[in-house]
């Protein structure tokens, strides 16, 4: 997957959320699902 892949995906799963507490847990679980640094 491209770079550009991931980014629509993400720009698509963030569409489907009308609410800014969706959207943000939504930030929140994508940022736990990161490798530790």
């Amino acid at each position: 997957m491209t770079i550009n892949e991931a980014q629509n995906e993400v720009v698509e799963e963030f569409e489907d959320f009308t609410d800014w507490m969706d959207k943000y847990q939504m930030l929140i679980d994508l940022g736990n699902e990161l490798d530790v640094l």
